[in-house]
């Protein structure tokens, strides 16, 4: 899935993004600030790298506790706690996951080579499900692993847009 027509879509829909990454370290908002017109619906994003980091933005420490910091539930928060957060946003995506190795800090948590996205969207106030995913990442390598990881995310992006952000569409990988 291409970052071009992710902003093309962003645009016409007139909907600002924040992303809010963990494993991909930043790596989606480098793909779509890499497409002119991006700063119109990219106004910020954040790299949650730590459970810290993710519970200094909002995400529920409880929310971490009794699902894992990998798990859909975690990416739903993380997403909406970008929104929270935001200067502007009006769609939130959450990725989480642990890429290539177990994590020294979460490893009861970690099921290594799975990823959860999560797409969140403030109408009017309130914050609603829009899609989510698990990806199963087949590259043991870290950089191809996130680049697995950033296509599956633009995918979701994509159908979710094009679909007029229902509430929910999920992506089987």
């Amino acid at each position: 899935m291409s970052a071009l027509r992710v902003v093309q879509l962003l645009q016409d829909k007139g909907v600002t993004l924040v992303p809010v990454e963990s494993c991909t370290g930043g790596s989606l908002m480098a793909a779509i600030t890499d497409i002119p017109g991006a700063s119109g619906v990219l106004a910020d994003g954040f790299v949650t790298y730590s459970n810290e980091a993710k519970i200094m933005l909002g995400v529920p420490a409880q929310v971490i506790v009794s699902y894992s910091v990998y798990s859909l539930e975690t990416a739903r928060e993380m997403a909406k706690a970008g929104i929270r957060q935001s200067v502007r946003a009006s769609l939130g995506i959450g990725i989480t996951g642990s890429l290539s190795r177990l994590d020294p800090a979460n490893p009861s948590s970690s099921k290594v080579g799975e990823v959860f996205i999560a797409l969140v969207k403030s109408t009017s106030g309130n914050l609603q499900d829009v899609a989510r995913a698990c990806i199963k990442v087949s590259e043991m390598d870290r950089v191809k692993a996130k680049q697995q990881v950033v296509s599956a995310a633009l995918q979701l992006l994509e159908v979710a847009l094009m679909a007029d952000l229902p509430p929910i569409v999920e992506i089987e990988d």
